[in-house]
């Protein structure tokens, strides 16, 4: 075999040098030398390039360039090439075959964990400038993304649907059918009730039916963003008749068991879990819900059906079963590794079986973090448990809307605690700045000026009155006045209720006498 190749090479050798270029006067020929390929000191990409100069220089047929670009290879990478192409013969296929067939190989598309892998452990090395970092780590970070645009559909706004499982319900011996009335809705929810029960409908979540021997009445519930969710009152009809499938749930000592050695962690939820769920023909019309727009049957798993935390636990358990560093818990996926390489490498691992199977992930509420602030009264502005106060800067009002979008934690920390002290905020100014001040505000100091006193009066009397004096500092602390503290704001140390100015007592007197000259 060996000798096969040399004799090939030292044929095509002989083709290159009667390829040679002349002039028209035979005074002299042109010779190009051309070095073979060196896999130790070049990449393929600047081989190819090469090459096809030399093509152009030596004025090449078309016909012989692929038994050209053969001879141009050392006996090693042609043998590498034979064995891609077999049972085909090399110098029998085009040239840009046998290029793609090569740069395939030894140019594959970088991969996602290792790319990462190198660079968190990257160093500059001595000599080396900051260009030369900017280009690895632009290169590193488009691969790091190619993980997530991979996915990006088990992350879309659409319903996952589990394409290999259904759940299947069973009734006790003997059980006859229960059909409940529907129940009156608040004329007030009506129409956002009907808007829920038609998205349920065009998402295939239900199906109206004419008639039914089930029928469960269903409890409007209402969101903190105003939204409904319908909930099926399974507990008067199904729930006591059902064999409830048995499953344990996962202790916390196993779950911490299982993420035992992990250093890197990533929390996942299953976006609306029970809903993915497809139940079988026979189950639907067991979970039959009764409306006031008529009777529809549950082609998903519902919530509150007695027996779906057990059914979904069973499912996730044998879907992701035998996976290193993955733990499910009911919609909960916790993903770990020992490092980067072990850690991603699951996490993509988990992404394609959510994908094989039809699962979706809620990226949104894959985050959670926690925000620190030496201002005490913005815990109740951008607490997330709290309402927006009802008149506030624009600007905290823009900011708080953002954050309603994250799941996150308000904490105080006292300025003298902070590691990282605002330099600026120490600095003194050494001129005056004109202080624009926004709508709101401009307003509450309107609503303040006219009065028949004077606001550093006001503000005197506000800090002394026996109920306007607590409930001042108390806004000051940001501390939690059961939902009232929405509709207080401070302003110049007074305090505004919606858009009416607090007055203590001391002032009750002249106010009146004022409002009575003024009638």
């Amino acid at each position: 075999m060996e000798q096969q190749i040399a004799d090939l090479l030292r044929q095509n050798q002989d083709l290159i040098r009667a390829l040679q270029i002349r002039d028209d006067s035979h005074s002299h020929k042109v010779t190009v030398q051309f070095d073979k390929f060196d896999e130790e000191n070049e990449n393929f990409d600047s081989f190819i390039e090469r090459f096809e100069t030399y093509l152009d220089v030596q004025n090449v047929p078309i016909a012989n360039r692929a038994k050209v670009f053969v001879s141009s290879l050392s006996a090693k990478l042609y043998q590498l090439l034979k064995n891609l192409l077999a049972p085909d013969i090399p110098s029998d296929q085009t040239l840009d075959k046998l290029k793609d067939a090569l740069k395939k190989h030894l140019t594959p598309k970088p991969l996602i964990i290792p790319s990462r892998h190198k660079f968190l452990n990257r160093k500059q090395t001595e000599g080396e400038d900051w260009p030369a970092i900017k280009a690895f780590r632009a290169k590193t970070e488009q691969n790091l993304n190619n993980l997530l645009r991979e996915y990006k559909d088990i992350f879309d706004d659409k319903l996952g649907e589990i394409n290999n499982y259904e759940a299947k319900l069973k009734l006790r011996h003997g059980v006859k059918p229960i059909f409940c009335r529907v129940r009156t809705v608040p004329f007030a929810l009506k129409g956002r009730v009907e808007n829920e029960i038609d998205r349920l409908e065009k998402e295939g979540i239900i199906e109206k039916v004419d008639s039914s021997e089930w029928a469960t009445p269903v409890v409007p519930v209402v969101k903190s963003d105003g939204s409904i969710r319908l909930c099926a009152d399974y507990s008067v009809t199904l729930n006591p008749n059902l064999i409830v499938p048995q499953h344990p749930l996962p202790r916390l000592d196993e779950i911490f068991g299982s993420l035992n050695g992990g250093k890197q962690f990533t929390k996942l939820d299953f976006k609306h879990a029970y809903l993915q769920m497809k139940v079988h023909p026979d189950s639907q019309k067991l979970m039959t819900i009764n409306t006031h727009k008529g009777l529809y049957i549950c082609k998903r798993l519902m919530y509150g059906l007695n027996g779906a935390p057990a059914i979904w636990q069973r499912y996730v358990d044998g879907l992701f079963q035998g996976m290193d560093g993955v733990k499910v818990f009911m919609d909960d996926a916790r993903i770990t590794g020992s490092d980067e390489i072990s850690h991603f490498t699951a996490l993509e691992e988990f992404f394609k079986k959510c994908r094989e199977h039809g699962l979706k992930l809620n990226l949104n509420k894959s985050r959670r973090f926690t925000l620190i602030t030496d201002h005490k009264p913005l815990i109740a502005i951008f607490g997330s448990k709290r309402g927006l106060p009802v008149l506030a800067a624009t600007r905290l009002l823009h900011y708080a809307l953002i954050l309603q979008s994250f799941e996150f934690d308000i904490i105080f920390r006292k300025t003298i605690e902070h590691g990282n002290a605002d330099f600026l905020s120490r600095l003194p100014q050494t001129s005056e700045e004109l202080e624009v001040k926004d709508d709101i505000t401009i307003f509450q100091m309107s609503q303040i000026e006219a009065l028949p006193v004077t606001s550093k009066e006001l503000r005197q009397e506000t800090s002394k009155d026996i109920v306007l004096g607590p409930l001042l500092r108390a806004l000051k602390e940001g501390k939690d006045l059961q939902g009232r503290e929405a509709q207080y704001t401070i302003e110049d140390d007074c305090i505004m209720y919606g858009q009416r100015v607090c007055i203590p007592r001391n002032f009750g007197r002249t106010f009146w006498k004022n409002y009575m000259l003024d009638t």
